[in-house]
């Protein structure tokens, strides 16, 4: 396959204008220089291409870390790009089981960089989920609220009102520790049968 064409192919799988499967795009990305892997990696996180783009960046922690580092932050972001990108490195499929130090830095930069009522909405949802991401990593927590949600995911006896506020009430509900009158008043309708 000419040079030319291998670009295009991985562009137009990077933006979503041409439906490639993953393993097409597996192989053109062994074809195509790091500096190219880079941009189609960028180009489709900004085209919301997540498993294109998680693939992609798998594929160029095995060639570059260093420029995987320069790409990182631009191309995970959200907690769906970093679960799949997680799935795909730790699938032994791209050459390697663990993170390996670089990555596994990124990893939990990015966490650590999340907002806490992100990491609390998102935490279970999903194979990776972000709590096993934060099990397989140990990010180092910045701050008390980081630390008390990081805590709480990985199941670590947390104190409910050590949660940062903006998610405390949400927890105290679903675990129902003093739920609001509202919230009984709701689930009372739902028992007996009577629609408020």
């Amino acid at each position: 396959m000419p040079a030319p064409h291998i670009h295009t192919r991985l562009a137009q799988a990077a933006t979503g204008q041409s439906p490639i499967g993953l393993v097409e795009v597996r192989t053109l990305a062994g074809l195509v220089s790091e500096t190219f892997l880079a941009k189609a990696t960028i180009t489709a996180a900004e085209a919301g291409q997540h498993k294109v783009g998680a693939l992609l960046l798998a594929v160029l922690t095995v060639r570059d870390v260093e420029l995987l580092a320069r790409v990182f932050p631009r191309a995970v972001r959200d907690p769906e790009t970093l679960r799949r990108y997680v799935a795909f490195l730790r699938s032994g499929r791209f050459g390697r089981k663990s993170f390996g130090t670089r990555p596994k830095k990124l990893v939990q930069d990015w966490l650590n960089a999340c907002p806490v009522e992100v990491l609390r909405a998102e935490a279970f949802l999903f194979r990776p989920s972000l709590t096993d991401i934060v099990r397989f990593t140990h990010p180092k927590p910045v701050d008390l609220d980081h630390q008390t949600v990081f805590g709480w995911m990985v199941g670590r006896p947390t104190n409910v009102l050590d949660l940062p506020i903006s998610i405390r009430h949400r927890d105290m509900v679903e675990r129902r520790v003093v739920p609001p009158s509202r919230f009984r008043v709701r689930m009372v309708s739902r028992v007996e049968g009577i629609e408020l």
